[in-house]
């Protein structure tokens, strides 16, 4: 057994779902490992053609290429307090891709030549609470 040299920091997207109705496969949860120097705008575009290449079929492919504005699951930013935050990105229903920055990403390949995938979620920032306007 051995393990591949960790990625510091890395973009993870994966397959996120809720009830059995929507599982995805363990083999097929991760959907993409992308350079951690990538802006989260370009994850963004990216995040939303993965879920339309996966879950549209071809006229719903074709109607977005045409127009973008009839895309029914276009990729959204995560937010903090109601405040847009580009450290993780969502698309689609259920289940739906998330893309989220991870650290020490690795690839575990066993003697039976099967592979683990593990990595460490980096934490969503707090945001300070508002303490509203102040009186002069």
């Amino acid at each position: 057994m051995h393990t591949t040299r960790p990625l510091k920091s890395a973009w993870l997207v994966t397959w996120e779902w809720i009830g059995d109705h929507a599982h995805v496969e363990e083999s097929e949860k991760i959907v993409a490992v992308l350079n951690y120097r990538w802006s989260s705008e370009k994850v963004r575009d990216l995040v939303e053609q993965l879920y339309a290449a996966f879950k549209y079929g071809p006229s719903d492919k074709a109607a977005v290429a045409h127009n973008k504005k009839t895309n029914p699951y276009c990729a959204e930013f995560g937010s903090i307090s109601g405040v847009p935050w580009g450290g993780e990105v969502m698309c689609g229903h259920n289940p739906w891709l998330y893309a989220r920055s991870v650290k020490n990403f690795r690839v575990k390949v066993r003697d039976d030549g099967t592979q683990q995938c593990l990595w460490e979620e980096v934490p969503r920032p707090n945001l300070p609470q508002s303490r509203g306007p102040t009186e002069a």
